[in-house]
């Protein structure tokens, strides 16, 4: 397999695959359960995730030339790995949907309200299925390229801090909603960080000198993403109350709204236009995830082919989503069984490396 990856592309890679369309409401859906304590759930989440990512690397380092679907078909069997790899497109593909119909709402609420869902949906794909469709090195690049804008949102909501009144007593007391309450919180962070499992398919792309660079990469990654996270949940605590809290599903844009200069006169469209290039990155990344899998169920057909039927799959489903209890649904069945492609796969491919194969290694010798 060809190493085109650099540890410093993996890095920005995994960070454009995490955030993505949960960065606007992330603020809001964590301080719902959370309260004051909504921080806390995240960086919990953070240091949870880093626990995972560590059983991605111990596993994946046990098989440096293969990825996810490569390794488990050897290690499962034609039938048992084919299936797995089947799961997760089919995770790849509902991530993907997901992205685009709450993408799609806040465009419609936020930008352009008059325009059809259909355009803007098509739009999102269109331009996704273009990146996504090439090899993980132009990907890669696209991401590192991109990643600037993360720093041009983080100026803007540093600007915005200047127009409002500051009270750091809203975080107070610590620990005030209790541990139930912040782990409901986790759950929610949880699912906008998403995106860290790419790490089981980049992992053996990576060129580098030793399996703990990669680890690093990723490390730094999940550090940087929590941080951004931690960092824009606490200005939107301390800005607005937890009674408005309660009420304004999007904290963020609301917070750069009032900013107002000679050159930029709506900020808030700044920054949701910033905002669509990381939704798309993670929909690009996710694309790629998805096709890859599909290469082992579907190996007859080329790459190109099976990222733009995956496109049109998720394309079609995203229309038919309209109703908003129906996305609902599809958003809460995702965040119960994402923890199957996400945490017990692997786990459990990992048990059977451990131990199976030290089994048969000695009885072989």
């Amino acid at each position: 397999m060809n190493k085109n990856l650099s540890p410093f592309q993996l890095y920005f890679f995994i960070i454009q695959t995490q955030i993505g369309v949960g960065i606007l409401g992330l603020p809001y859906e964590v301080q719902s359960e959370a309260k004051g304590d909504a921080w806390i759930s995240i960086v919990v989440t953070g240091i949870l995730i880093q626990m995972v990512i560590t059983l991605y690397w111990l596993l994946a380092k046990r098989n440096p030339e293969k990825n996810l679907f490569q390794y488990s078909v050897s290690m499962l069997g034609g039938i048992a790995g084919r299936f797995i790899n089947g799961l997760y497109v089919l995770y790849g593909i509902t991530v993907m949907v997901v992205i685009l119909v709450f993408a799609v709402g806040i465009i419609k609420d936020w930008v352009l309200d008059e325009t059809p869902r259909w355009i803007i949906v098509a739009m999102l794909c269109l331009v996704g299925v273009y990146l996504g469709k090439e090899e993980a090195e132009v990907i890669a690049k696209f991401h590192v390229i991109v990643s600037g804008l993360i720093i041009l949102l983080l100026v803007i909501t540093v600007i915005a801090l200047f127009s409002y009144p500051l009270d750091f007593r809203y975080l107070l007391p610590l620990s005030q909603s209790g541990w139930k309450e912040i782990s409901m919180g986790i759950t929610k962070a949880y699912f906008s960080m998403i995106g860290f499992e790419v790490l089981l398919i980049l992992y053996p792309l990576v060129k580098t000198k030793t399996a703990g660079a990669i680890l690093k990469s990723a490390t730094w990654a999940n550090f940087t993403v929590t941080g951004v996270y931690t960092y824009l949940t606490v200005v939107c605590q301390i800005v607005f109350s937890p009674d408005e809290m309660d009420i304004i599903p999007q904290p963020l844009l609301y917070l750069v709204k009032a900013l107002y200069i000679q050159v930029v006169e709506r900020f808030d469209l700044l920054f949701a236009s910033i905002w669509i290039v990381n939704v798309s990155t993670s929909y690009v990344s996710y694309l790629f995830l998805s096709t890859e899998g599909l290469k082992t169920v579907l190996m007859k057909l080329k790459r190109p082919y099976l990222a733009y039927g995956l496109c049109a799959a998720t394309f079609f489903i995203a229309l038919f989503l309209k109703d908003e209890k129906q996305m609902h649904i599809v958003n809460d069945i995702l965040l119960k069984c994402s923890v199957i492609p996400i945490v017990i796969i692997p786990s459990l491919l990992l048990i059977i490396r451990l131990f199976f194969y030290k089994k048969k290694t000695k009885g072989s010798m």
